[in-house]
């Protein structure tokens, strides 16, 4: 091949390389183009200042977590009065049990008694 013939083949592959480069280096702008739209920061308040959105976020993660503490403090306090109500049932179950057997002895002393009495007013109903 002559030397003529190598520079118009490397001429034209340097061509088709810069066109390949071209074309692919607009289809990356335009992406790059759409990727800014999202991320750029364009809020603004209705005054017309800028939103910061992270400082936004950051107060807002603040006020969450504030929230949640708050919960968290409540929860304690309802779970700690469950406790103690269930130790004032327990205390109470405990008590009514030993009412209720003391009611049972008195019961059956007064039982015993009234079956003496009965024996003592009417001896032939007893045998």
């Amino acid at each position: 091949m002559s030397e003529q013939l190598w520079i118009a083949v490397i001429g034209t592959a340097g061509t088709v390389v810069v066109a390949g480069i071209g074309v692919i280096g607009g289809a990356l702008l335009k992406k790059v183009e759409r990727v800014r739209a999202q991320v750029e920061n364009d809020h603004r308040h209705p005054d017309g200042t800028p939103i910061v959105m992270r400082d936004e976020q950051d107060q807002r993660h603040f006020e969450v977590m504030g929230t949640l503490r708050g919960l968290q403090r409540q929860i304690g306090r309802v779970e700690d009065r469950v406790d103690s109500q269930g130790q004032q049932l327990a205390t109470h179950l405990a008590w009514s049990a030993e009412w209720s057997r003391a009611q049972e002895r008195a019961d059956r002393v007064f039982d015993d008694r009234l079956g003496d009495l009965e024996e003592t007013v009417h001896p032939e109903e007893g045998r």
